[in-house]
């Protein structure tokens, strides 16, 4: 200032506090001497200094215009100064102002670009063209300047500048839009020219111009040859460094460089800087070529070139470096600084992915591509065997088979890019897709790359998918292993095999690419799985397989339908030939013609085939053509894919017997021969298969491998069959031997099928045969001494000896059986229950196998069974029980094959066997022919089983009719019609058997109804007016006497039957008084004699008015007044009833005790009150009669049965699926969660309550302590049933213990009983209040007296009946067992309470009912006792006929010489025993329970158990399923495809020969699947319904995988329920109530018959110890298979029918032999199961098929990788290290594809190798390894293989943040998902995120968007509303840190809306 000099000030911003006054003018006057000075203050800091300030001064700023306006920039600051903006535009002449906006309209028209031109030109603003205008003009003479005008030339030249900084990606879009109006010539762009190429011009003009080249790559893009020639700008620290060195490359000392290449890094806010650089270069370059003029000549020829490269960072648009043009300065624009050569314009825009193969002409694009695309697929374990990622490398060798294959894998290529779609597009209009450019969440492709790297991204990316599928398809079962290893091995034959196929579309299709945008959009490589069945030895194995089955199928077919017309021919032929007398046809030559049959069928099959192999198809050709070694590799290969059979030397085995079936046959090796042989002997090679499985010999192996490979002898096959067998009859035990013989006596009879189709009857078949017998006497010996005391050796010397018989030599032996049987009966001591099991599985084994196909057989056979049926006693040791049992299934056998040929006395036990066998045979099959001479005793039996089904329906249909209804009711008048008209059958020839049949038939209902019930119904009006039959006479003297009843002679008037004549006195008595009007019954004042007088009373006066028309009522009165004189009926409300009773007209409230005719049943009830009321009289005090005078008390106080909780409705349910029979109590956690507890109500482990995250522990491992952390709530008081169908169907039971103390028992006979007790006492009650009771309407809540009516008839009939359902009694006999219960009551109840019992409390009730349950639990099985009562009621029959009728149908009549003409015995009832039949015996016999503990838990046993068989079939569907499925669907797509769908898809793909299989198992799936809908299934503390599976069109995919959530769950729990039914059934069976002894009753140790584990075999216990198995290998020898078919057929087989007259009331039942059906069921279903633990694999959806999980699995597997540190310095360097982020982009691929390779090679990986060895390892180049080099001398910086999971987080973390946008998921969530947020979900968000550390709502949002990544493309049911805080709670966060997220209110819907409104309020709280 004090010099007067100009300041100039630029970004000094700093000082402009201290110039304040300065810059403000502000000066001050000094005088000095003559002049006044003038003075400014400068300030620094605290300090100030006044400066003389000279006149001259001035001081200029300069501010960037930008800046100059930014809102920073202070007003008043500015308008201090006199302001001037310079630019280009003003420093232009003012005419050449309009020439700006004629250019830029040029520019634009020349590229037809309207937008604006900073996007075609990067860096283009408002003086670029001025400054390219202002460069032109400059260049001109001044001369010229004079007449200013805008000339073409001027333009062109403007327009030159521009050309060369057109953006490539803008141009192509340009291009892309005009399509065909494109002008190449007037945009002037046919090509855009390579970093090199501009070098190389710019080096011939080097002295005029230096080179500012603009670029948007990356500064470690620039090739390496250019970089002794490169230097970075921002390597110099100092100016001054900069300037030396340029001072230097401009020097005469510099000599050998002529290009210096400045690498600048584009700063927007340092612009300054460039520009200082810009100038030190002008002026460089200027003092070079212009000074010294004198040495111009030398630098013409010593050019120096400088090249300023210009790195833009990406996105170059954004701050792009400002493009000012300069003459100095020749500006280019490079899109991709590695591009090698021109890129031409018009070739981009068309360039296809073919066109881009075509000029693969040295394969690297596809080297590159198949390795890339090997990367991404993963291989089952052990199926990638590490080396194959080197033996890709084979593929490009150049042998003429790898030549062939590269070929059509490029042509395979070119076809997959020729379809139709995306694919099929230039790949410029692919990249100029708006998914591609804009992609929202991740600039995928681009991560800052130039638009010619993005272009060969999309190339490299849709090769890479594209050899992806090919690879799939190659790599399926290893076959490209298998073309690898054939030119390895110079196998021309297999490798030009494997070729030829590819070739053949018709063979092998190649599937289409799909999903590609969104696939190039994903950041992660998609990885996919590749099916492997089985590792290959054979290219295409499997496909060859399919497609000769197919053939094969079609073949069969045709030679079936040709050769049919010569079967029918064949038979007319044979039609007269003679027959033997036993109805066999037999040929001599019948076994030669099998033979020859046999060989032929396949000998002509194979020829069929192998002529279609032989046409025009290559492949087919080659495959016809395979020598014998590479049909041994194929054969290899089909059974390892049919048998799962892996083990090398069982393979040879297995080979070996087919090449001995091939040389049987006489043929040359071939595939067709084998494929033929296999068509047709598939049982054969899978129980073959099978057998070598189990054995664990490998000697026996090698043995059978050396027996085979013998060519020399023709026996090696049959003697290898032998050996095997021989192998599995050894004397072992165990369970693992039990379950081998289980396979062998499976195989037996598909071997000896095979033998006789290919042996004959020669000396092969014969040695099989001997072994099959044996093996079969192994068997029967372990089935039936399994259980027995017997000595192992003397059992093993029995076996011995006995198998000794069944040799060769003695087939026609007749005494062999017999042998045989005595050996094993006698010696053996076999149990005689068992005797008759055993020779019924002895005989059976003789069918099967003798098969009995020729006279001699059968003679031999037959003359056996006779034998063993007149000699039956002795075998039994004249046991009559199993006597008969032998005797029956003998003659059943011998009837059914009409070998039945004596005749028997019609008198005999013979015949009445015969008539057993012939009922059970025409139940069973009613139109069998019987041609025996028995025909009387086969008419009685054909006639009694037809009528016994006609009998069954009318009992069925009259359940629910009363008598009046039946006259209309249709399905029962056409069931009377065909039982009329079968009653007649003998009407014309014999009428004793017409009488018998009608005995018979009345005898049938008798046992189901009783005879009451059988009168009331026969004499129907309108059933006897419609069936004379039943009335008439002449047809019936059995029917006819059966007449209309008259009044006084009462249907089941039981009261005669208990109370025999002393009733009848005072009930005749009665009659007479009525009658005559004077009562006087004589009562003698005995309280015990009251009761008859007022069950008489009461009964009789109810019919009155039937008795005369001149009946007065007045004489009710009497009765009621004697009754009354008799001073028994104290109370008010007892006389009161009786009054009720006896009155001329009943109330509303009595009408329920009106005797009525209407049916039989409605009389018992009524009779019922009237002998309770009668009995309470003498009883001490009871709650019976306290309901009856005071129901009021019960109000507040515990009535007895009543249920303990309201949830008995919850526990009906579960009773009535099944659940055991048992009883079940309700409990509380701390928390009041429900828990139902079975049996005792004292749970025996301790569990955790998970509801509603409750967390509180229950139970205890004891029995003995009190404490179980269970509540019981306040029982309820007072009437709590209410009166539900579940309630009057299903019995209740209640049990419980506490600690030690049997608090509450009483089971459903005992409970069902006193309830119905309790319910008679209410019906007196409501009787004798005529008015209505208010004390019942109150007890019962019930409104009105009319409701309480209705509701106590309900309960009280309903009670009857459930009570006749559990005891297995009709109404008669139940009614009887009912009365005599009340005829003892009082003696047993007054023995109980003498003083009367006393209180409502829960300790007297419950007291009360434990003894009346031990009282009367047990009572109803005295069948025979309750008969005998019942029959008492023929006194007061007077007819004779009806006596001698009821005589006979109770077969008490005495069987005389004439009775014995009516063959009686042949009339025996029939029982057709059912499963239900034997479980209602358990459940009226408790006593059976210990005897018989499988049948016990069996007849009880919930619905589940009968699914459990269908594990087995479940766990080979989902195998299938995943084997398809597993990493190669979306969870979206699994959830759209149906099960139709994708049976038609695997038929498809070449799997049709399996699917028929296939549906057989998805049909047992369903039906599993169906047979459990509608349950309650528990899920934690959740629970859910199985859902119906319904038609297959519709049936999701879904269902039928395993998954933790959604679809997938539900059959996971259903698995998890068949196990757990499993387990406990087997545990309950086995270890019976040992287990139990602590928890439950305690049962008596005198009774030892436990399940396996009686007689000291102790071993089950061990036997029975888990067994962990996954369920896809679930057999069904694992589970307890159990068929309820089966299981009532077994049941059957083992009933012993009534064979004795008058034995009807004795036996109601058949005699069941309940140890053999155990025994049966035992051996069948449950012996040597063992508890499972099933693992259930589950279904992996491609879309998880990531990088993550592979890292997952290499930590799982080398678990100290978990423990290396995550940030370890070492891997931040390697990441820091990456220049660029395409070289971190680069890095990542590299390192997914090696993390890939390494998860399925973990084994072979030495992870402490250096990383970069590995690299090598897997072929990828020295650039690529150079990535993960640090630059160090020390070993310990190399990057090790185990560094690389870290590394990997490291690096994709860093991708994530730099190129991922994470404040949005709406990329990977559904449209229906991104429902905006209400705002009280906006308030808890914000709520949460104050109250939330910033930590965790960090770790939220990652655990959000993993989920979404996941599952956010899943379909939900959004009416659901699943919360979204159920999945965060999936992934590991303590409860508190999700304390505050919204629990319920924020769903599926708000997903992304939510996530987006979290992370905005975390980025604003956390300030980033």
């Amino acid at each position: 200032m004090d010099t007067g000099k100009r300041v100039i000030l630029y970004k000094l911003d700093s000082i402009y506090e201290s110039l304040y006054d300065m810059l403000n003018q502000r000066y001050q006057k000094k005088p000095s001497g003559k002049n006044r000075n003038v003075y400014c203050r400068v300030a620094l800091g605290s300090e100030s200094k006044d400066c003389y300030v000279k006149d001259e001064f001035k001081c200029i700023v300069i501010v960037h215009k930008d800046t100059a306006y930014a809102p920073e920039m202070p007003v008043a600051f500015l308008n201090r100064f006199e302001k001037q903006l310079i630019s280009y535009r003003t420093s232009l002449p003012s005419e050449t102002e309009s020439w700006i906006s004629k250019i830029e309209e040029r520019l634009t028209q020349a590229f037809k670009f309207s937008k604006r031109l900073g996007k075609l030109f990067c860096g283009f603003n408002n003086d670029t063209i001025p400054s390219a205008l202002s460069s032109i003009l400059v260049q001109r003479k001044e001369e010229e300047l004079n007449n200013i005008e805008l000339d073409e030339t001027t333009i062109n030249a403007v327009m030159n500048l521009f050309k060369p900084l057109c953006c490539p990606e803008i141009i192509i879009e340009i291009a892309i839009d005009q399509k065909e109006k494109f002008d190449y010539k007037k945009v002037g762009q046919e090509e855009f020219p390579s970093f090199r190429k501009i070098i190389d011009l710019q080096l011939m003009k080097s002295n005029k111009q230096m080179a500012i080249i603009l670029t948007g790559d990356f500064e470690c893009n620039l090739p390496e040859e250019w970089n002794n020639a490169t230097k970075k700008v921002e390597s110099f620290k100092k100016s001054s460094d900069f300037e030396q060195v340029i001072h230097h490359f401009f020097s005469p000392n510099n000599t050998s460089q002529d290009l210096l290449i400045l690498q600048y890094v584009h700063d927007s806010k340092n612009f300054g800087h460039f520009m200082h650089i810009k100038h030190t270069l002008e002026h460089a370059h200027h003092r070079y070529y212009c000074y010294k003029q004198e040495e111009e000549e030398k630098k013409e020829t010593e050019q120096r070139l400088v090249v300023l490269l210009v790195h833009i960072k990406p996105p170059i648009f954004k701050n792009p470096f400002p493009l000012i043009f300069s003459r100095k300065w020749n500006f280019t624009y490079v899109d991709n600084l590695s591009s090698i050569g021109l890129t031409q314009l018009k070739t981009l825009l068309s360039q296809t992915m073919p066109d881009v193969l075509e000029s693969d002409t040295c394969n690297n694009r596809l080297n590159d591509a198949i390795r890339r695309a090997f990367a991404r697929l993963q291989f089952p374990v052990h199926k990638n065997e590490g080396g194959d990622i080197q033996k890709l490398s084979i593929l490009f060798n150049e042998s003429n088979e790898t030549k062939k294959c590269r070929e059509e894998i490029v042509l395979k290529l070119k076809q997959i890019f020729q379809e139709k779609g995306v694919v099929s597009e230039p790949i410029v209009c692919i990249l100029n897709k708006d998914e591609i450019k804009n992609p929202g969440n991740v600039d995928t492709l681009s991560l800052g790359c130039s638009f010619f790297k993005r272009y060969e991204n999309i190339i490299g990316r849709l090769l890479v998918m594209a050899c992806t599928n090919i690879l799939l398809v190659f790599y399926e079962n290893c076959y490209f292993q298998v073309f690898f290893d054939a030119v390895k091995k110079n196998d021309d034959h297999l490798a030009q095999l494997f070729v030829e196929v590819i070739k053949d579309e018709s063979i092998l299709s190649i599937p289409r690419l799909r999903e590609v945008m969104q696939r190039l959009m994903g950041v992660e490589p998609d990885l996919h799985a590749v099916s492997v069945q089985y590792k290959a030895m054979f290219p295409w194995s499997h496909i060859f397989h399919n497609w000769c089955h197919s053939k094969l199928v079609n073949i069969v077919a045709h030679n079936a339908t040709t050769e049919k017309f010569n079967t029918i021919n064949n038979e007319k032929e044979n039609k007269n030939e003679n027959k033997e007398e036993n109805g066999y046809e037999y040929d001599q030559e019948k076994e030669t013609k099998i033979q020859l049959e046999s060989h032929c069928k396949i000998i002509r099959t194979f020829k069929l085939l192998r002529a279609s192999m032989s046409g025009s198809r290559k492949a087919f050709n080659l495959l016809n053509r395979c020598n014998a070694e590479h049909c041994r590799l194929y054969f290899k290969d089909i059974i390892a894919a049919k048998y799962n059979l892996n083990e090398h030397d069982k393979a040879e085995v297995i080979t070996d017997v087919m090449f001995s079936m091939i040389s049987m046959y006489d043929c040359n090796v071939s595939i067709a021969v084998i494929e033929s042989i296999l068509y047709f002997l598939p049982d054969f090679f899978a129980k073959y298969v099978n057998l070598l499985k189990l054995c664990e010999d490998n000697s026996i192996v090698l043995e059978l491998h050396t027996l085979l490979d013998n060519k020399s002898e023709s026996s090696r096959l049959s003697d290898s069959i032998c050996l095997l067998l021989k192998y599995f009859i050894s004397f072992s035990s165990g369970s693992i031997f039990a379950l081998n013989l289980k396979a062998v006596e499976n195989a037996i009879p598909i071997v000896l099928q095979f033998a006789t189709d290919c042996y004959g009857n020669s000396k092969e078949y014969k040695k099989i045969l001997s072994m099959c017998r044996r093996a079969q006497i192994q068997i029967l010996g372990v089935k039936h001494f399994g259980k027995q005391v017997i000595d192992q050796t003397d059992l093993n010397n029995v076996l011995s000896r006995a198998m000794s018989f069944s040799q060769p030599s003695s087939d026609n032996d007749k005494t062999t059986i017999p042998k045989i049987l005595a050996c094993v009966l006698k010696e053996g001591n076999l149990a005689m229950n068992k005797r008759p099991h055993y020779i019924r599985d002895m005989l059976a084994i003789v069918r099967h196998i003798e098969k009995l196909d020729t006279p001699d057989k059968q003679e031999i056979y037959r003359s056996v069974l006779l034998e063993f049926f007149d000699n039956s006693q002795d075998l039994v040791s004249d046991a009559k029980n199993e006597s008969n049992q032998i005797r029956l299934q003998i003659l059943e056998e011998l009837v059914q094959n009409q070998w039945e040929n004596k005749t028997f006395e019609l008198a005999s036990h013979e015949a009445v066997l015969l008539n057993r066998v012939l009922e059970r045979i025409y139940i069973d099959v009613p139109n069998l022919k019987y041609n025996g001479p028995n025909q009387t005793i086969d008419d009685v039996s054909n006639l009694k089983a037809k009528l016994f089904q006609c009998i069954n329906s009318i009992l069925s249909i009259t359940k629910t009719l009363i008598i009046s209804q039946m006259k209309d009711n249709q399905e029962l008048n056409v069931v009377m019609w065909q039982a009329s008209q079968l009653l007649t059958h003998f009407n014309q020839t014999n009428e004793r058997y017409q009488h018998s049949l009608h005995i018979w038939f009345l005898k049938e209902f008798y046992v189901a109804k009783g005879i009451n019930w059988t009168k009331t119904f026969f004499t129907n009006e309108a059933i006897c007016a419609k069936y004379p039959v039943f009335s008439h006479p002449q047809m019936s003297d059995v029917f006819s006497v059966l007449k209309y009843q008259s009044p006084d002679i009462l249907p089941a008037d039981l009261f005669i039957n208990i109370y025999g004549d002393k009733y009848v006195k005072f009930r005749n008595e009665l009659l007479q008084g009525i009658k005559s009007g004077d009562i006087d019954p004589q009562y003698n004042g005995n309280k015990s004699d009251f009761i008859l007088l007022l069950a008489a009373a009461l009964s009789l006066p109810n019919l009155c008015d039937t008795f005369s028309p001149n009946f007065e009522s007045k004489r009710l009165y009497k009765v009621r007044d004697y009754l009354m004189r008799c001073n028994v009926l104290k109370s008010d409300v007892e006389q009161n009833f009786v009054k009720v009773l006896l009155s001329e007209k009943l109330p509303s409230t009595a009408s329920s005790l009106r005797l009525t005719w209407n049916t039989a049943s409605d009389s018992f009830i009524p009779r019922l009150c009237f002998h309770f009321l009668g009995v309470l009289q003498i009883m001490n005090k009871n709650p019976f009669r306290a309901l009856i005078i005071n129901p009021k008390i019960y109000v507040n106080g515990h009535l007895p049965t009543m249920p303990e909780n309201l949830l008995i409705s919850m526990i009906r349910v579960m009773k009535s699926s099944g659940q055991d029979g048992d009883s079940f109590t309700v409990r509380y956690c701390p928390n009041m969660h429900p828990f139902i507890i079975s049996k005792c109500g004292h749970p025996t482990e301790k569990v955790i309550c998970a509801m509603d995250g409750c967390g509180q522990e229950i139970g205890n491992t004891t029995h003995r302590k009190a404490s179980t952390g269970l509540k019981q709530l306040e029982i309820p008081k007072g009437y709590v049933l209410d009166g539900s169908d579940e309630e009057l169907s299903i019995g209740d039971s209640f049990w419980r213990y506490e600690e030690m103390i049997e608090v509450r028992k009483i089971n459903e006979v005992a409970c069902t009983l006193m309830r119905l007790l309790i319910h008679l006492s209410l019906l007196i009650r409501n009787a004798a209040v005529v008015g209505g009771c208010k004390q019942l309407q109150e007890l019962l809540h019930k409104k009105d007296a009319t409701e309480v009516t209705k509701f106590l008839q309900k309960q009280a009939i309903g009670y009857f009946r459930l009570l006749g359902k559990i005891t297995s009694l009709n109404d008669e006999l139940l009614s009887v067992a009912l009365h005599q219960i009340l005829d003892g009551l009082p003696q047993t109840f007054n023995e109980w309470y003498p003083n009367g019992l006393n209180g409502t409390d829960l300790t007297t009730t419950y007291e009360f009912e434990k003894k009346f349950n031990r009282e009367y639990n047990g009572f109803f099985g005295q069948i025979q006792r309750f008969n005998e009562v019942n029959s008492r009621n023929k006194i007061t029959v007077n007819e004779d006929k009806a006596l001698k009728m009821i005589s006979e149908i109770e077969e008490i009549r005495q069987v005389d010489e004439l009775y014995q003409k009516y063959i009686p015995h042949l009339f025996l009832t029939i029982h057709n025993v059912t499963f239900d039949d034997l479980a209602q015996r358990f459940k009226t016999e408790p006593s059976l329970q210990s005897k018989y503990p499988l049948l016990y838990y069996l007849m009880s046993a919930k619905d589940e158990i009968w699914c459990v068989r269908y594990l087995p079939v479940i766990g080979q569907w989902m195998k299938h399923v995943y084997f398809h499925y597993s990493k190669r669907i979306t969870q979206q797509g699994c959830q759209k495809k149906t099960i139709s769908q994708a049976l038609e898809e695997w038929k498809q793909n070449g799997y049709g020969s399996e699917v028929e299989s296939y549906q057989k198992l998805w049909s047992g799936f369903k039906t599993c699947w169906n047979t459990l809908a509608n349950q309650k299934v528990n899920n934690g503390c959740k629970s859910f319904v199985i859902p119906k599976l319904h038609d297959d069109n519709t049936t999701s995919l879904e269902f039928s995988t395993a998954r933790n959530n959604e679809n997938g769950l539900i059959i996971v729990k259903i698995i998890e329920l068949l196990q757990d039914t499993h387990n406990a059934f087997l545990e309950r069976v086995l270890l019976g109530p040992e287990k139990y002894a602590d928890n439950e009753e305690k049962y008596g140790r005198d009774n030892e018959e436990k399940y396996d584990i009686k007689n000291g075999d102790n071993k089950q216990v061990q036997e029975i110890m888990g067994e962990n198995k996954s369920l896809f290998h679930i057999h069904e020898n694992d589970v307890i298979c159990l068929d309820k078919d089966q299981v009532t057929e077994i049941i059957r087989q083992w009933s012993l029918p009534s064979l004795e007259y008058g034995a009807i009331n004795q036996t109601r039942n058949n005699v069941l032999d309940l140890s053999a059906i155990e025994n049966e069921i035992f051996y069948r279903f449950i012996k040597n199961r063992q508890i499972l633990e099933i693992s259930i694999p589950s279904l992996q959806f491609s879309n998880q098929l990531n990088i993550k999980n592979c890292v997952e699995i290499i930590e799982e597997n080398n678990k100290e990788l978990k423990k290396e540190p995550k940030d370890q310095p070492l891997l931040k360097n390697v990441v820091s290290s990456l220049k660029s982020q395409s070289e971190m982009q680069r890095a990542l691929e590299i390192l997914n594809e090696v993390i890939v390779f390494v998860s399925q090679n973990i084994k072979i990986i030495n992870l402490d190798n250096r990383f970069v060895e590995l690299l090598e390892q897997m072929s990828f180049d020295e650039k690529n390894c150079k990535l993960f080099m640090v630059n160090s001398e020390e070993q310990k910086d190399f990057i090790l293989c185990r560094h690389m999971c870290n590394l990997w987080r490291l690096l994709n973390n860093a991708v994530q943040l730099e190129f991922v946008n994470q404040s949005t998921i709406d990329n990977y969530v559904l449209d229906i998902y991104k429902v905006p947020l209400t705002e009280s979900l906006k308030q808890e968000l914000e709520v949460m995120v104050k109250k939330t550390p910033l930590g965790t709502i960090k770790e939220i949002l990652d655990a959000w968007r993993e989920v979404v990544q996941r599952e956010g493309e899943n379909m939900r049911d959004l009416d659901k509303k699943e919360p979204f805080r159920s999945w965060l709670d999936n992934i590991v966060f303590f409860d508190n840190e999700l304390e505050l997220f919204p629990k319920e209110s924020l769903t599926w819907e708000y997903c992304a809306a939510g996530y987006a409104f979290l992370h905005e309020l975390f980025k604003r709280t956390s300030g980033n």
